[in-house]
């Protein structure tokens, strides 16, 4: 067990979901991917409430998935669970607008030490951080979990890499082109300045990373390398994949750090040393976790600090690859230290 705080948050990060026992309120998204059914069928008994975010499909198709009715199924107790219909994954604002809605009006029935866990497996980045920062930093809830179970990835049968000065695609997981959009409640204190400093966590797709990097070429800028996991191209291409990053963007070794993908405090420990880097006259960090879900909720964490701004991609669409769970699971502890209910729950 790993455990550090940043800022006021208070993080404790376990392998295995065997501590969590009862659970007031479960979050959880219908999905193509099988790991949305890892957290229902596991946790799915010990939730008194479970709440099912389902994004309305780009493409025509039944309302309810295979995945979705082999949810309800699980859901032995129909009044515990709770439907929220969302628009497309990609109406961000509108989707959120209504989840704070709901969520704030569930949040103030079963009271702020509650316990709430997210299934970070299966919700999209940008929502996983959105729903962290409404529930910590407005007060609602003085902690929650976090939960993640590793994904099994195969290659794609096109995947190659390129030569190391070349950009490469290392297995798309989304469709059309990023749009880059802050983070509800995360925007920082200050709008983004020329002066501010870049803090990039990489993940799968380097070839939509590099020019949302090459933007930025007159700030500084950092690199975090998701290294490890069991994302089969990266284990083969890691050496090719810190080479394209640094050639493609005029880098150099000392811009690039690697980073477990599944540890929220190891991921924290770099955002903290690079902050402490930065002149104070600055403009703050801007924070883009293009990695892990994991790297997400540090993300999330990190952006608590006023100085720092956090922005995530915004896919036209997602791939829709099937992706089953190694068995292997993860959970992050939250807790708010500044909030005057969070010693019932330390």
């Amino acid at each position: 067990m790993n455990e550090t705080v940043f800022e006021y948050i208070y993080v404790r990060e376990h392998q295995g979901w065997d501590h969590l026992s009862e659970i007031d309120l479960l979050l959880v998204c219908r999905s193509w991917e099988q790991r949305s059914l890892y957290a229902i069928e596991t946790l799915g008994p010990r939730a008194k409430k479970i709440a099912i975010l389902e994004f309305r499909p780009s493409h025509a198709e039944p309302a309810t998935s295979d995945n979705g009715r082999e949810i309800e199924c699980q859901t032995a107790n129909r009044d515990a669970w709770i439907p929220l219909a969302l628009n497309r994954s990609t109406s961000v604002d509108s989707n959120i607008a209504l989840l704070e809605k709901n969520l704030s009006q569930l949040f103030s029935l079963i009271g702020p030490t509650a316990k709430v866990v997210i299934d970070a497996s299966s919700i999209p980045k940008f929502y996983t951080m959105s729903l962290i920062a409404h529930s910590l930093k407005k007060g609602t809830l003085c902690h929650l979990f976090c939960v993640y179970t590793e994904g099994a990835y195969a290659p794609e049968p096109t995947t190659e890499v390129a030569a190391p000065d070349k950009q490469s695609t290392f297995g798309r997981f989304t469709e059309g082109e990023w749009k880059i959009q802050p983070v509800r409640f995360l925007e920082g204190a200050t709008a983004v300045r020329e002066n501010r400093s870049i803090l990039a966590f990489c993940g799968a797709e380097e070839d939509r990373i590099i020019p949302q990097l090459e933007r930025y070429e007159d700030h500084a800028r950092r690199v975090i390398i998701s290294s490890g996991g069991n994302v089969a191209p990266h284990v083969a291409n890691a050496a090719e994949r810190r080479q394209i990053l640094i050639n493609s963007l005029g880098l150099s070794e000392d811009d690039i750090r690697q980073c477990d993908p599944f540890s929220v405090c190891q991921a924290l420990a770099l955002v903290r040393e690079y902050a402490s880097s930065q002149p104070a006259y600055g403009g703050g960090i801007v924070i883009l976790p293009f990695s892990t879900k994991p790297h997400a909720i540090a993300s999330a964490i990190a952006g608590f600090n006023s100085t720092a701004s956090v922005f995530s991609r915004i896919p036209s669409g997602y791939s829709g690859r099937g992706v089953f769970s190694t068995g292997r699971v993860f959970s992050y502890h939250l807790v708010d230290l500044s909030h005057p209910n969070s010693l019932a729950v330390l």
